[in-house]
């Protein structure tokens, strides 16, 4: 059965040819009609929580789209402090990003902190709150500090442009 299958495909290219055409046309047409749906309710449908979580991200950083730009080596010193805070702030100057996070907010806000009280108060900060390390804001594993971006970019040239300019920010900025 599987011979007389075979011989009679060789024998006759041309009419397998147009019965896969004819077949591929009546049942390929329908593709032409498929709406690709990627909104956050398919992908959470199923697990309610996972989408209040979801929800309370988007209220939080008004973006469901972040990016992370670590200063890889950086350690709680004031120079690298310093250096995450310049960071934020260039980052947070680039067109399409809504916000940043940094350990580098623990320090901004403290009037006429010398380099030891920024450090003791920032180290405390990061030890006690797990968050900073849950966003991988701050490693210990591998000293890290990083900046948290919030991304809102539109149209098709947006992200691109953002990448570019934090290519080009990231030879900038070096760890201590």
């Amino acid at each position: 059965m599987t011979e007389r299958l075979i011989e009679s495909i060789v024998q006759n290219p041309l009419r397998v040819g147009a019965v896969l055409l004819l077949l591929t046309l009546g049942i390929g047409h329908r593709a032409a009609f498929l709406v690709q749906d990627n909104s956050p309710e398919t992908f959470y449908a199923v697990d309610e929580g996972a989408e209040k979580t979801y929800r309370a991200l988007v209220r939080t950083f008004e973006s469901d789209e972040i990016v992370l730009v670590s200063l890889v080596g950086a350690k709680v010193n004031a120079k690298d402090l310093k250096a995450v805070d310049r960071l934020a702030k260039s980052i947070s100057k680039i067109d399409g990003i809504k916000g940043v996070i940094s350990p580098a907010d623990v320090f901004r806000h403290l009037e006429k902190a010398n380099d030891a009280q920024i450090v003791k108060r920032v180290s405390s900060e990061l030890e006690t709150i797990s968050l900073y390390r849950e966003l991988g804001l701050y490693r210990k594993d591998t000293p890290a500090l990083s900046v948290m971006a919030s991304i809102v970019g539109r149209g098709p040239e947006a992200r691109p442009a953002i990448t570019a300019a934090l290519d080009a920010l990231s030879g900038r900025f070096k760890a201590d």
